[in-house]
């Protein structure tokens, strides 16, 4: 116990000289530090590692604290809750390097871990909960215990082995973003967590899992998105999307959708493929939002596909909700529609298509299976079977940016805004009239005007073009 103090007031002194004022008790910061202080009570002063353990959960907490001062009120509430917080990570700690017992680097790990995850929530609660509109309160022993469960259930997943090693889909910038989410989820939906903290780590655990064993480094740039936007929904439509009382992971929509559309994106290019589309983090989470979106309106978006049956009906098996599924679906509808997509983006010359132009035409195949399930059908045409979009869009792409295409056609049609608000238009019509062979000419003899009309310099405009697109759900009936 001498040892330790020694050591807590020498890191003290140290701190006083970085962060005037953290040291007074009247002060925000010092209420912080006194309830960190007081959960050291839990550490066991009989080891031989309890110093630099201490030390270092000490260093940790004053530099967290120090650097987020105003985050947090000046009074009793928050020395109750940083020592909440505190105490449950100490416990999870100390019981972690326990069970790993003389193997070092382990031990290592443990503590290294468990400094990143305690800075985090140290610097994140004042935002998160104190000043959220939602917040679950900290006067209560079990809504401080809901707080203090984010960081050990975060822990958990971190220093998990069972399956696969998962600390390096976990950067720090990483960190801050799964436990924000985490604490917002939990003051907006604290059922997740009562009782044990296997609900909110489960969540996490499993859009861990589904996503490290890509080989694209997508997975550690999406995963902290992605568990923020699983996390954020879950707390707003959480009996919903999780059936049978949060108990099966594996039965959480929104798990599966994000994981699959995203694993759509991981794989490599295929032999002689010299382009894919390498979407931005951004983009990609924007187009992730849109995909949870759709299967919160619809969760057939994540049922699965029966393509031995070429109705829609035989297509898409329905379950009800309380026992959907007993297994992640091999196929779902989500999974196969992004596949066709990316497929169909492959079709355009990499030169003729940026990123952003590339993200909102796949925004437009979703929401355009969205509206009709038919779309993912075969369709022959040409002595050739396609998926009903596929048959559709790869034709209207080869007559806007061919290569084979007279320059002036390139020039006006090969524009992203140009191939992006025709395909959108076309999809909406069709998604109105159908996809059939004949709508599916329609269309591209309203391009072939244009075209002419472009290149005998006659009149020629975007806008022309979509209201004769348009025109055509007024003249065709399904």
């Amino acid at each position: 116990m001498q040892r330790v103090l020694g050591s807590l007031v020498e890191v003290g002194i140290d701190a006083f000289d970085n962060f005037p004022g953290i040291l007074d008790e009247k002060s925000a910061a010092g209420r912080a530090v006194s309830g960190f202080l007081n959960s050291i009570k839990d550490l066991n002063f009989e080891t031989e590692e309890v110093e630099v353990l201490a030390r270092s959960l000490f260093i940790s907490a004053v530099e967290s604290i120090g650097k987020n001062p105003d985050l947090l009120g000046a009074d009793e509430k928050v020395e109750t809750l940083i020592r909440a917080v505190s105490s449950g990570l100490i416990q999870d700690i100390t019981a972690k390097i326990k069970a790993v017992g003389d193997n070092l680097p382990e031990r290592e790990q443990v503590e290294r871990w468990g400094n990143l995850v305690l800075r985090s929530v140290l610097s994140n609660i004042g935002e998160t909960v104190l000043s959220n509109p939602k917040s679950i309160g900290i006067d209560d022993p079990a809504k401080q215990a809901l707080v203090s469960s984010v960081g050990t259930s975060i822990l958990g997943v971190i220093l998990e082995e069972e399956h696969v090693k998962l600390r390096s889909l976990f950067s720090r910038q990483g960190l801050d973003q799964v436990v924000k989410a985490s604490l917002i989820t939990v003051a907006e939906y604290p059922d997740l967590i009562i009782d044990d903290n296997e609900r909110l780590q489960k969540i996490i655990s499993n859009v861990a899992l589904g996503l490290a064993s890509n080989e694209h480094i997508l997975s550690k740039d999406m995963f902290p998105e992605a568990v923020r936007l699983v996390l954020e929904k879950t707390a707003q439509n959480a009996e919903f999307l999780w059936p049978e009382g949060f108990k099966d992971p594996n039965k959480h929509i929104l798990v599966i959708a994000a994981v699959d559309f995203l694993n759509q994106f991981s794989s490599l290019p295929q032999s002689g493929q010299s382009w894919r589309p390498a979407f931005s983090k951004s983009m990609l989470t924007n187009l992730l939002d849109v995909v949870l979106e759709e299967t919160i309106q619809n969760p057939v978006w994540v049922a699965e596909l029966d393509f031995n049956d070429q109705t829609v009906v035989g297509k898409v098996t329905r379950v009800a909700l309380d026992t959907l599924f007993a297994d992640p679906p091999k196929k779902t509808v989500l999974g196969e529609t992004t596949r066709i997509a990316l497929d169909i983006l492959k079709t355009i010359p990499a030169e003729r298509l940026s990123l952003e132009t590339g993200a909102q035409i796949l925004r437009s195949i979703i929401q355009a299976v969205s509206k009709r399930l038919d779309f993912l059908e075969l369709l022959e045409r040409a002595n050739e079977k396609h998926p009903a979009i596929a048959a559709a869009l790869k034709p209207i792409i080869t007559a806007l940016v061919s290569e084979d295409l007279d320059p002036k056609i390139l020039w006006a049609m090969a524009r992203g805004e140009v191939l992006s608000s025709i395909i959108d238009t076309a999809l909406e019509v069709l998604a109105q009239i159908g996809i059939t062979p004949e709508t599916i000419d329609q269309i591209l003899a309203t391009l072939e005007q244009a075209k002419q009309a472009i290149l005998s310099g006659g009149r020629w405009t975007l806008d022309d073009v979509l209201a004769e697109i348009k025109n055509l759900a007024n003249a065709t009936t399904v």
